[in-house]
């Protein structure tokens, strides 16, 4: 109620302001003027939404009979001296949805016009009422002008002709060969008010910056200038250049390392093409944050970006002990219950009937000399004590294959450092980490953001390369880069964010819609799912063409080869103390053997 009560106020106020002049229509409730702006913002503007209502302060004729028959809510909006904070409350508080402007004076138009295009975001319905008699299309063609260049396509201009007629009219901007015509086309009621004007642009083109970003944007350059663009990305902008009859116009390549920010005025990187309308639509395309949302237009989410963290591989390690001991199987510890119960056995045996063995018969080193292949001399009258040592060389045959497999085995099968476990975990074990720069906004405010490199998109490549070459570094990025790598990185298990990518486009551009369209049409037709299935995109980082070709294989290197001569000096050095042993157990003995 209190709203209604300010309303009327305001349109009280108005009332006691209005001057009349013989160069204006008669804006009565009654007249035709008012009666065509009533009857076309009443079936195209929604009325469970607010209405703007624009006019010049003291200076409109006809916005109370407009305001007593329209029959929805409004928002009046007098202006005497407009500014930009003003335009930016009434855009925060009601915005421009849908608006209706009195005008009656050009400059004062075209002024109102830029404050309002430098707040809005999305393409608005503006009806636009000419308070003065028109007596010339190229009156029509002024305003129209004006309206385009601030990023409006949705008009319907309402104007009273020296006849006494009241016309509708709108303008095509890609028409006629044209590529900026502001010619007015009148329309007739039962035409539909706002038509499409972007599903053609007869091969005008759309400013494009590009940002190169393997495998989703690459550049194919004829005679110094760019003619297409490749990658994934860049695949679905030539389909919708293609769908909309558009061609290509580059505006920034190379140049824009980042995909940058504007804040507070000023404006960085590929971002800040969008915010300056230098360009209409930026690629690659790249996950929403808050801060891009603010000054950009994104398109449908057309598929989700997987970020994770990506180390070098995990190290082998322990590799020499392979060449000496191979790593343990299920059957390590049989064969030790094998052995030791075969030296109980033999031991007893000797121990109850020591008279059909010899004093020189050594059961633990003689067996041992038995599994290393060498032969030694063994008497024995047992048969017990026979029928032993045959089974424990049947032993050693089958344990000399198990040893020899799993020594093949050992030598082909790395034994692998333990995996990072977490982030905070990793950090400890590199020496560097970074990525692309949306990540750090994730660990804001934490010890991970003090240290993190931010690195251009386009150099990411060779970050991978390097990383997938064996550097001690941490890097996050997309996982669609590096999946088909991952048998030679590490991945983190737990994702940084998993959040849907769009197209970015300059705020307030007209054909927004249209292109949003054709990328919601690629989206449900599956399109975007195979150019993303494509499974091309490691030759990027690898340089090779399949992901299949044959590996050629690397020697066992030299210095791994080394530790079976370090193995071999261990068993001299072995065999040296138990000669001196050997050596002092027989000097003692002969020493006994003379005081006898």
């Amino acid at each position: 109620m209190k709203n209604v009560l300010i309303l009327f106020t305001l349109v009280h106020s108005t009332l006691s302001n209005f001057t009349f002049n013989d160069d204006f229509p008669n804006c009565t409730v009654t007249s035709n003027l008012i009666k065509t702006a009533v009857n076309i913002s009443s079936t195209y503007y929604n009325r469970h939404f607010t209405t703007t209502v624009i006019w010049k302060q003291n200076s409109s004729n006809c916005v109370n009979g407009f305001l007593m028959s329209y029959p929805g809510s409004v928002v009046l909006s007098p202006w005497a001296t407009y500014n930009d904070s003003r335009v930016r409350d009434i855009n925060e508080t009601v915005g421009f949805k849908q608006t209706i402007y009195f005008a009656n004076d050009l400059n004062e138009y075209e002024i109102i016009m830029k404050l309002i295009n430098e707040v809005i975001r999305f393409p608005i319905r503006f009806i636009l009422v000419l308070e003065n008699i028109v007596t010339s299309n190229q009156e029509l063609y002024d305003y129209i002008e004006v309206t385009s260049k601030n990023d409006q396509a949705d008009l319907i201009v309402v104007s009273e002709m020296d006849t006494g007629e009241v016309k509708l009219s709108t303008f095509f901007p890609y028409s006629e060969g044209l590529c900026g015509n502001y010619t007015p086309v009148f329309m007739k009621y039962g035409q539909d008010m706002f038509p499409k004007k972007f599903s053609n642009f007869y091969q005008c083109p759309i400013r494009t910056a590009l940002l190169e970003y393997f495998p989703y944007v690459t550049v194919q350059a004829e005679d110094g200038r760019i003619r297409s663009v490749g990658g994934y990305d860049g695949k679905i902008l030539m389909i919708i250049l293609t769908k909309l009859n558009a061609s290509l116009e580059v505006t920034s390549a190379y140049n824009n390392s980042i995909f940058g920010t504007y804040v507070n005025g000023t404006a960085t990187g590929s971002i800040g093409d969008l915010a300056t309308e230098k360009a209409d639509i930026l690629i690659p395309a790249d996950i929403l944050t808050e801060k891009r949302y603010t000054v950009t237009l994104p398109s449908h989410t057309y598929h989700t970006v997987d970020i994770r963290w990506v180390g070098r591989r995990q190290r082998e390690v322990y590799d020499w002990l392979k060449f000496i001991v191979p790593d343990q199987t299920n059957f390590t510890y049989l064969h030790g219950l094998v052995y030791i119960s075969f030296l109980i056995s033999a031991s007893l045996v000797i121990k109850c009937k020591p008279h059909l063995t010899r004093a020189t018969n050594r059961i633990l080193y003689q067996s041992f000399i038995i599994i290393l292949g060498q032969s030694v001399k063994f008497v024995t009258k047992s048969f017990l004590l026979n029928t032993l040592f045959v089974l424990w060389i049947w032993f050693c045959f089958f344990f000399r294959i198990d040893y020899q497999a799993d020594l093949v085995n050992a030598l082909q099968t790395p034994d692998l450092e333990p995996p990072f476990e977490s982030i905070e975990d990793a950090v400890t074990k590199v020496d560097g980490y970074g990525g692309v720069e949306v990540v750090v906004e994730y660990y804001k405010d934490t010890p991970l953001e003090h240290n993190y490199k931010v690195i251009p998109m386009n150099e990411l490549r060779k970050y991978i390369r390097r990383i997938f070459e064996g550097e001690n570094f941490l890097l996050a990025t997309d996982i669609a880069l590096v999946n088909l790598l991952a048998p030679y990185v590490q991945i983190l298990e737990k994702r940084i964010s998993a959040t849907g990518a769009s197209f970015y486009m300059r705020p307030g551009w007209p054909a927004a819609k249209d292109v949003d369209d054709v990328i919601f049409s690629l989206v449900e037709a599956g399109v975007i799912d195979k150019i993303l299935s494509d499974g091309n995109n490691h030759k990027w980082i690898l340089d090779r063409t399949d992901i299949h070709d044959e590996m050629i294989p690397i020697g066992i290197a030299f210095s791994k080869i080394n530790t079976l001569f370090y193995g071999l000096i261990l068993m001299w050095v072995v065999c040296a103390i138990i000669l001196i042993i050997e050596i002092k157990h027989y000097e003692k003995k002969m020493k006994k053997a003379q005081r006898e």
